[in-house]
């Protein structure tokens, strides 16, 4: 089917392209049903047995020197009441705490996410928060938050975020990030 161009009647003047049944050629930016369909979507699960109070419990740096990592999702879950988190931006090198590696969520493809991630049992240690991002409470025990970040949290190469388990009495915690690849 050809396009063609032809000028959208408004007060922006802009001229469009519309094919020969008058459909306007339109594009969307890459969203999370696209990425997952190229293999460029992952989701990252972090279990934490006994974490203690001010231990980052994830933290995921994007080292893909040409695509921004979008996070578009965070679950998380406390088996303690009133269990605070804090998403913050870091800086330092992480320490301690075991690698994860993130899960491709197109079962088919094979590709892995350029990002270092690392949490769970023993905390991440040698990081220096910078900003905060967002707080939240996992108000219930034994209860899950869902965070909808609505495409807004775009980490770009070499920068890194944390997540910190700020309060509670050191029950189980578990953590998961969805999130997709976009050219810088």
């Amino acid at each position: 089917m050809a396009f063609t161009q032809a000028m959208i009647v408004g007060a922006s003047g802009k001229t469009v392209q519309v094919n020969d049944a008058n459909e306007m050629l339109v594009s969307a930016p890459l969203g999370i049903q696209r990425a997952t369909l190229l293999g460029d979507a992952y989701v990252i699960n972090m279990r934490d047995a006994g974490p203690a109070a001010a231990e980052y419990s994830l933290y995921i740096k994007n080292t893909n020197a040409s695509r921004d990592f979008v996070v578009f999702s965070i679950e998380s879950y406390g088996t303690d009441a009133d269990v605070e988190w804090i998403l913050t931006t870091v800086t330092g090198t992480p320490a301690t705490a075991p690698a994860i590696t993130p899960v491709n969520l197109n079962l088919g493809h094979t590709s892995t996410a350029a990002l270092t991630v690392t949490g769970g049992a023993t905390g991440v240690t040698g990081l220096t928060p910078v900003t905060t991002i967002k707080q939240w409470f996992n108000g219930v025990a034994n209860t899950t938050e869902y965070i909808d970040l609505k495409d807004s949290l775009i980490i770009p190469y070499n920068s890194a975020v944390a997540f910190e388990y700020q309060a509670g009495t050191g029950g189980a915690a578990i953590l998961c990030v969805r999130g997709y690849f976009i050219d810088a």
